[in-house]
């Protein structure tokens, strides 16, 4: 592979990273809505003990939306941590 080609697929992957890591994580501001939902566990990083379900429609996809430390995180509703940790706080 030649050198250009390595660096223009090194600056693309990159690019798509962050704007991947944008969806996710929007300290201090309230989402328009999800493009992506992870489904890593980041139930240590929720604070409080509410949720926002978003349901998908155009551009947005379903997920779960919860407050972190970092600001807000877009998780995948079918993930299993996710059910016991929306569970759980629907019983508070």
């Amino acid at each position: 592979m030649s050198t250009k080609v390595l660096s223009f697929t090194l600056l693309l992957l990159c690019l798509c990273f962050q704007a991947s890591a944008q969806n996710h994580r929007h300290p201090g501001k309230k989402l328009k809505c999800c493009t992506v939902a992870i489904a890593n566990n980041v139930s240590t990083d929720v604070i409080g003990n509410t949720y926002e379900e978003q349901h998908s429609h155009k551009h947005c996809v379903e997920a779960i939306i919860f407050a972190t430390r970092t600001g807000t995180v877009c998780v995948d509703p079918k993930a299993e941590w996710v059910k016991k940790l929306t569970a759980k706080m629907k019983k508070l």
